[in-house]
């Protein structure tokens, strides 16, 4: 008497609760189907970890940058301390250093050049255009990436209203939100 095993899974949402199912078909044209529970690991409601790392970074990075360099070059540090996130997350990520320090230097230049003195314009302006760029790298990784950019734009307008001081912590508090959200929707092939 053979057996021919073919497993598959069955979610049971209100349970969250994986079921294996093997079904064993028997030779003589009878089925015996067998569940096992086996309760997988069940992925946080929301990552807490990334979004604390996320803004950790973002906060070093506006601090460093703001403390040591012109504020044309700060998406250089910005962007370099996020691909330490994100490089564990996405193969080809270090495009993002190299886009974000375009994408601010853009939208600093686009400010300047306009020469309006209201932060919550410039904040607007730098988050909106860096979040542009950066959304061609996001794009390649999760759907519904085009919503970054507005969401910079936002966290890079409020955080020097909220705090100039802790502006990087603002803009990582939202933007890591968003972060966190979109990689619920992540590409199979990332």
């Amino acid at each position: 008497m053979s057996a021919q095993q073919q497993p598959c899974s069955v979610r049971d949402n209100s349970a969250s609760i994986v079921t294996q199912r093997t079904t064993a078909h028997v030779t003589e044209g009878r089925s015996e189907i067998v569940d096992q529970e086996r309760p997988r690991e069940e992925q946080p409601s929301f990552d807490w970890e990334l979004w604390i790392k996320w803004v950790l970074v973002s906060l070093l990075g506006w601090a460093i940058g703001w403390a040591f360099l012109p504020a044309v070059a700060i998406g250089i540090v910005v962007g370099l301390l996020q691909w330490l996130v994100l490089r564990s997350l996405f193969r080809q990520a270090g495009w993002w250093v190299l886009l974000s320090a375009a994408g601010w230097a853009t939208g600093y230049a686009v400010f300047e050049a306009l020469q309006l003195d209201i932060i919550v314009f410039q904040g607007m302006m730098i988050g909106t255009v860096m979040g542009l760029v950066q959304w061609s790298v996001l794009r390649q990784w999760v759907h519904r990436a085009s919503w970054w950019i507005p969401i910079s734009g936002l966290g890079w307008a409020v955080g020097p209203i909220l705090s100039p001081l802790l502006t990087g912590a603002v803009v990582g508090a939202v933007t890591g939100f968003a972060l966190e959200m979109l990689l619920r929707h992540q590409h199979e092939e990332v």
